[in-house]
């Protein structure tokens, strides 16, 4: 199936590699982020999109599988030289790191944002406490890297992050939901050992890892039948009364 059943924010943006050229967004009006009832009436399912910077490893993140300057900004505390410009959000220097798919929006709303609030702790927070951390687990002549050269610790980081934001998730842990999860990873390989990092916080079987694509695939496609597959399996009946509000 195509990206015609992924329908874009305004019915005019048409998706072209997952990314919006940048001139479709000089309207400051239009949302960045969307709440759970607009994916659910622009029929996105409850997914987060983690999207990787090519040459600095940084890492992004949506609810729909759309990458632009703004959201760049709003969600990536350290703004390095790479990010700087509209032109930078082009499909050219971002891959899409994993896709994770939740059966409803009140758990994959909080663990998104569970997401954001541990990635501004570790720019901004408690930036210097994160740096020496890093410090001390990177080559020990190099140190920290600097802006611009990739870093490895991104995406460690954000599978950390990612971990810790689903193992906190109250709705992820409430038993009165589906919870079953799957993970679309761009390499399976970089999620980590499962019974050193994931089981200990999350049960096992819960969270399924598979590859975002086949070889052959095109990775737009198996995008928008992730998608369709989500919308297809949410079970409105036991979300919570807030998703349905603006």
């Amino acid at each position: 199936m195509g990206l015609t059943k992924l329908r874009s924010v305004n019915r005019e943006i048409k998706l072209k590699n997952f990314f919006v050229p940048p001139t479709k967004f000089v309207n400051q009006q239009k949302p960045i982020l969307l709440t759970p009832k607009q994916q659910i009436n622009n029929q996105y399912g409850p997914l987060i999109y983690c999207f990787k910077n090519k040459r600095d490893g940084s890492l992004t993140y949506n609810t729909v599988p759309l990458l632009e300057p703004k959201l760049i900004r709003k969600v990536s505390y350290d703004l390095y030289h790479t990010q700087q410009l509209p032109i930078y959000s082009r499909p050219d220097y971002w891959d899409l790191f994993y896709v994770a798919k939740f059966k409803n929006y009140a758990t994959s709303t909080e663990v998104f944002k569970n997401i954001l609030k541990l990635k501004e702790m570790r720019c901004i927070l408690l930036k210097k406490e994160n740096n020496q951390i890093r410090k001390n687990n990177s080559d020990a002549e190099k140190g920290i890297f600097k802006d611009g050269e990739f870093n490895q610790f991104y995406q460690q980081e954000g599978i950390a992050d990612l971990i810790e934001s689903i193992h906190k998730s109250q709705y992820f842990n409430s038993g009165e939901l589906d919870n079953q999860t799957t993970i679309y990873w761009e390499n399976i390989h970089v999620k980590g050992d499962l019974e050193k990092f994931w089981n200990p916080k999350i049960p096992n079987g819960v969270i399924e890892h598979i590859p975002l694509k086949e070889a052959h695939e095109k990775l737009e496609v198996a995008v928008a039948e992730i998608n369709d597959d989500a919308v297809a399996t949410w079970d409105q009946d036991k979300e919570p009364e807030f998703i349905f509000k603006n």
